[in-house]
């Protein structure tokens, strides 16, 4: 799968061409950090971004550290190729010693269907394929498929749900595949011109349990005066279950 993703980029690389580069890309630059949800709007044809950031969970007999990084790349007419990995994940026992693990990677693709205007939201469409980079890769292949809607309620206020049907591997007792069906929504409001806010929820389930893990958060963004440029930091608790692990992060989200 890395292998896949770096050779995505390649070819995204030779198709970025001077007149698409010259474009104006300030008017997609809608970064996914750092809520639940990923917006409807696409990168305009050329235009580019990279969001990465460090996430730092903590239960109660250990800490984990993963740094989440997407690319993300305009094709035109509403569609956009992305790439995805966690780059490395470190798990820290409390009682045993560090070890790194096999991060996530994948290919993304997403299609703007319709662009929010006025008070009119704004949906589309995500398509995701990702696994773990080691011998796992088949068990861990995960297919994924998000309906994402935007909606500005009033001038600064913004409401985002996602809903998403994946596939994942049922584990060691039921080893076939399961359908997992997710949820998430995020509320956020501009401060002031150089800050916004939000909170957040998102919960997912196996469809063939009972259970709904759910998630609740939070977080800031900062704009610091550099075009395509924010910064932004975040903290998420798992509501549900007996350890509640608390997810603490920060990142950086930059257009060119």
């Amino acid at each position: 799968m890395r292998r896949i993703c770096t050779l995505a980029l390649a070819l995204v690389a030779m198709a970025w061409s001077h007149e698409a580069a010259a474009q104006d890309c300030s008017k997609s630059f809608f970064p996914e950090r750092p809520g639940a949800t990923n917006g409807h709007w696409s990168q305009q044809k050329g235009c580019a971004m990279l969001e990465s950031g460090a996430l730092v969970t903590r239960t109660p007999d250990a800490t984990f550290l993963a740094f989440p990084t997407l690319f993300r790349f305009g094709l035109g007419a509403g569609f956009e190729l992305r790439a995805n990995t966690d780059l490395v994940a470190v798990d820290i026992p409390d009682d045993d010693s560090a070890g790194a693990s096999a991060p996530r990677t994948g290919l993304e693709v997403k299609f703007m269907g319709l662009r929010a205007e006025d008070r009119v939201p704004g949906v589309g469409v995500l398509l995701q394929v990702n696994s773990v980079t080691n011998g796992d890769f088949v068990d861990e292949l995960q297919v994924a498929t998000s309906g994402l809607m935007d909606w500005q309620l009033f001038d600064g206020f913004w409401w985002a749900v996602n809903v998403s049907l994946a596939t994942a591997n049922g584990g060691a007792v039921e080893p076939m595949r399961q359908g997992v069906f997710g949820a998430s929504t995020v509320v956020w409001y501009d401060f002031v011109g150089f800050m916004s806010g939000y909170v957040n929820y998102a919960g997912s389930t196996r469809l063939r349990e009972r259970s709904w893990n759910q998630i609740v958060g939070g977080g800031l963004a900062f704009y610091p005066g550099v075009e395509r440029l924010q910064l932004d930091v975040s903290a998420d608790v798992e509501v549900t279950g007996d350890e509640h692990p608390v997810v603490v992060g920060a990142g950086v989200a930059v257009g060119f």
